[in-house]
């Protein structure tokens, strides 16, 4: 009885401790800026508000940085899938210009993002989930 008590006990610990994330998306900064990105599964960047945010996670020069979805081990995929163009939508962004302008629905409105790059989770499979950027 104890045995089968302590069993259970062991595989509560180890279920409770899985985490259920999808980390496959890896971005690399090729370049000579420190950049922020942002993901949307929609055809419009996400309508955040702050920028401090995404100063703060910016990927420094020559940086590559795995990006967490939480949900199950095929979050990214499925994050895809539900947006109505089924594709995710890359916005790469200028530090210098979020911190001019600190509002990123303005920044959004005005298109004063860097780059946009849009992927399917066909195209995205092709290149391993991985991104580089520029």
């Amino acid at each position: 009885m104890l045995k089968i008590i302590l069993i259970q006990i062991i595989l509560l610990i180890v279920l409770a401790g899985c985490d259920y994330v999808d980390n496959r998306l890896v971005i690399t900064n090729s370049s000579n800026n420190p950049i922020a990105v942002a993901f949307s599964n929609d055809t419009t960047p996400p309508n955040t508000g702050k920028t401090e945010y995404y100063i703060a996670t910016a990927l420094k020069p020559n940086e590559t940085r795995s990006f967490s979805k939480p949900g199950n081990t095929e979050a990214w995929p499925l994050y895809a899938q539900m947006g109505n163009s089924k594709k995710i939508s890359f916005y790469f962004y200028n530090i210098e210009i979020l911190k001019k302008y600190s509002d990123m629905d303005y920044i959004n409105k005005n298109r004063l993002f860097i780059n946009k790059i849009d992927y399917s989770e066909e195209e995205l499979n092709k290149i391993k989930w991985v991104i580089k950027y520029p």
